[in-house]
Parts: structure tokens; sequence; C-alpha cells
């Protein structure tokens, strides 16, 4: 590991540990790839590169993100002009690289050599389901499955949460409604962030499911208001042809999410 500069907490990674930031831009020229920086700042680095690849003559776009924790967290990779069938992200086009559980990521690797090992292998695997390689799909890939949340975060209120009983079992229903005691708790980043209490969990006609849940003391100019919940389920277990979720060293590129739970081992 490079030595430490001692800057400020604050500052980026490329600024604490140069050294590691100029071997990432020297793989990247190894590969022959220019990249371009679109965003640098807040410890958060995102480039930007026309991808070769293989058997292809217009290259790739890719949206490279980099962990403000970075080399110790896996980056996010985003294919923004691409729609594959699988292992893609549908709302952020971010890529399925790696499985989302710990220790997959390689924090020697260098993040150039990185996406050519992953997205190479993407594309094998994709190739093999269109042309019905079946065996060959899912020996490139693995039965780990995604998590949802990834795929909600775009519509989430940044810096708002609803705070509910964590004691309380998940409702009988599949969808009602919800009443909510709102404050606002405006930041920086967003004038409208709020803070919300589930007081009570409703059927979609009204009726009261389990107990009432609330603070003792409310916060000063609360706001009742009523919303809607969904409860999702997992899908019925069906016979399927050696199917998988693409994920690991040996075989995933997600997310993902983006984003994403991205702790990693070094």
């Amino acid at each position: 590991m490079a030595k430490h500069n001692h800057a400020a907490a604050n500052q980026g990674w490329w600024t604490i540990w140069p050294e590691i930031f100029n071997a990432e831009l020297a793989a990247f020229a190894r590969l022959g790839i220019t990249p371009r920086t679109i965003h640098k700042g807040n410890g958060v680095l995102i480039l930007e590169a026309d991808w070769p690849v293989d058997g292809q003559s217009a290259p790739m776009l890719l949206r490279i993100g980099y962990s403000p924790l970075h080399p110790f967290f896996r980056p996010a990779v985003a294919a923004p002009n691409e729609s594959f069938e699988r292992h893609q992200n549908p709302l952020s086009r971010e890529l399925c690289l790696l499985t989302q559980e710990s220790g997959q990521w390689d924090s020697n690797q260098l993040v150039a050599d990185f996406v050519q090992e992953r997205l190479d292998h993407l594309l094998r695997t994709l190739a093999a389901r269109k042309d019905g390689r079946w065996e060959d799909a899912a020996e490139l890939e693995e039965q780990v499955a995604d998590p949802l949340m990834p795929y909600f975060a775009g519509a989430s209120e940044e810096d708002s949460v609803i705070l509910f009983d964590g004691r309380a079992g998940p409702p009988s229903g599949q969808h009602g409604l919800m009443e909510v005691a709102c404050a606002s708790r405006p930041t920086k980043r967003n004038g409208a962030a709020f803070e919300g209490v589930l007081r009570q969990l409703k059927t979609s006609t009204g009726t009261a499911i389990g107990k009432r849940f609330g603070f003792p003391a409310e916060p000063e100019g609360a706001q009742v208001i009523t919303a809607r919940w969904v409860k999702f389920t997992p899908p019925r277990k069906r016979r399927r042809r050696r199917t998988a979720s693409l994920c690991r060293r040996r075989a995933c590129p997600t997310g993902g999410a983006a984003a994403n739970q991205r702790a990693e081992g070094q």
C-alpha cells in the first residue's frame, strides 16, 4: 500500500494516495483507453470511457464510478447506452460485475483491469444465453440473486427517512394504506427532506392492522399524511433451465447499484 500523505479526512483518495491514482490512470493507458473525467470532488471520482469490445466496430460507452473509499470498496460500472436483458440495472444501467456478497472485490486489482476482465465475462455470458448454449451460460453465471433495494434507490427522497416499529412483523395483505407523521428536516442537498414515523398500517379499506406506533412526544409541527404500502413477495419456485444471476469473481457483473452494498475485504 502506498504511503499516506497525512492529508485531511475530507480530501479525495487520489490526493491521499497519488501513487494509486497514477497507477489507475496508467492501467487505462496500457489498454489503449483514454478516460474522461466527468466528476471529481467530495471523494467521488467518475470517469467515462469508450471501451473497445471484441467483435464490435463501435466501442461501448462506460461510466465508471470510484468509491470514496477506493481501493477498499468496489467501483460502480454503468453502460448508459446499452440495454441488456440480464445483469444490468434497468434504471441506472449499472452492470452486474460481481455479486453483492462480501469478499468479491480484490482491492489490489486496478479498476481498468477489473473492467476488462469482467466486461468480457459478462458479454460472453449474454452471448451464450442468446445462442441457447445453456450449459455454457450456467458455467459462467453464479446462482446468486440480486436484492430489490437498488432498483428503488432512484425513487427515494434524498436525506429523508421513515421510522417504524422493528418488532412488528409484515402485514398479511399485499397492499394497503399507512398513516405517517412527518416533520420537515431540510438539508443542504435537499430542502424538502423529511423525517417520518409510521403510526399505523391499514388495509385498502381503512381497517387498522396491528398496533399503533409512535414516539411519546411527536416533533413540533408534525403533519399526518396517508400513504400507500405494497409488499413484495418472492416469486414462486419453478423448474428452470440452469439459469442464473451472473455474479462473482468467476461470474457476475450488479450492482449496483447501484450503488449498492460495497463493503469488501482487502
